[in-house]
């Protein structure tokens, strides 16, 4: 539901100001979520057959780089999360449970 505040400024103007709920999850992304969703756009540059050679194996490349990177550090951290009982952490509000299935 959006609201919406109109303030008075002068007598000649009147602003209105969308008013959003920041506390709203639904406003954000996950971020491993996020991370896992650019990974499989560079995965598809790779598999793209109108892009020379040399550039689909830098995709590839950079593709095996970025995995390696998130089973090293982000999946690392939602072990720790789960290891010390966290429910929910960020904005998103998704279990880290939820962030990996």
């Amino acid at each position: 539901m959006l609201n919406f505040a109109i303030i008075h400024y002068t007598n000649h103007y009147i602003g209105l100001f969308l008013m959003v709920n920041l506390k709203n999850p639904n406003l954000y992304n996950n971020r491993e979520l996020s991370w896992l969703q650019f990974n499989t756009r560079v995965l598809k540059q790779a598999q793209d057959e109108s892009l020379p050679l040399l550039e689909r194996l830098k995709f590839l490349a950079i593709y095996g780089t970025n995995l390696d990177e998130f089973y090293m550090i982000r999946v690392d951290r939602i072990k720790k999360l789960l290891q010390q009982g966290i429910i929910v952490s960020g904005a998103d509000k998704l279990t880290p449970l939820a962030a990996t299935s």
